[in-house]
């Protein structure tokens, strides 16, 4: 990666959005792990930006992040963190990036698994986990909203045995024994869910498989950082679970 500068020319591939987004951590993670070069622009939460003219051009719903891709021609504008992860890894394959080609692979079975899972995490394990943050990071501690964080670590906690018992059976991965795209959407929120101060059941799976990804540099210096400057006034580390 390459940090924002003063240069007229414009990097062959930009990211635009915090480093502290979880949806923005997705694609630099998948970035990493290809070994692609890119530029990364800071928009969003502290630093603003969605609602200028530059960024609402690319994005019309001035969410994070947007993918810009000048390496095939005419730019490429890409919003959405799977659709920009899809890209990546599909446009990495056709660069010669052999990780990309391991991470998306070219036959339909396997991309059927991948996808499969990758909505799975979207859809069920995203809500659950982004309700536990906001709530216990994000909220001072007389405004956190107990019982439903109570709900959201419960279904957490449920979730996190069905990956549990998938990775018994999966060989390492959630779609097999190497890391794929079916990875990325479950275990960017993985760490939280992780360190965050809730109660979790016994899922030795998956606590192997958290370790094994924070092996991973690309995993290390990306996703499994410190969130704790993100926590609010009243919302400092607790000592015990608070649900």
């Amino acid at each position: 990666m390459t940090a924002k500068t003063g240069e007229t020319t414009p990097a062959a591939l930009t990211l635009w959005g915090r480093a502290t987004s979880v949806n923005v951590q997705k694609p630099m993670w998948l970035m990493a792990e290809i070994g692609v070069e890119y530029e990364r622009i800071d928009v969003g939460g502290p630093f603003g930006g969605l609602d200028s003219a530059e960024f609402t051009a690319l994005s019309p719903h001035g969410q994070i992040p947007v993918l810009v891709d000048r390496r095939f021609g005419p730019p490429i504008v890409v919003w959405e963190s799977a659709a920009v992860m899809r890209h990546l890894a599909e446009a990495g394959g056709r660069a010669g990036f052999a990780a990309a080609t391991q991470l998306w692979p070219q036959q339909l079975a396997a991309r059927a698994t991948i996808d499969r899972w990758a909505e799975w995490a979207q859809a069920n394990w995203y809500p659950a986990i982004a309700t536990l943050f906001v709530g216990i990071v994000r909220a001072p501690a007389p405004e956190r909203k107990l019982d439903a964080l109570k709900t959201a670590a419960e279904t957490a906690g449920r979730l996190a045995q069905t990956i549990d018992a998938a990775l018994g059976q999966s060989g390492g991965f959630l779609a097999g024994p190497a890391l794929t795209l079916a990875d990325f959407p479950f275990a960017a929120l993985l760490h939280r869910y992780m360190t965050l101060e809730i109660g979790r059941p016994e899922t030795p799976m998956l606590s192997r498989y958290y370790e094994t990804l924070k092996t991973r540099a690309p995993y290390a210096e990306v996703i499994a950082v410190d969130y704790d400057p993100m926590r609010v006034p009243g919302a400092e580390r607790s000592a015990t679970p608070i649900v």
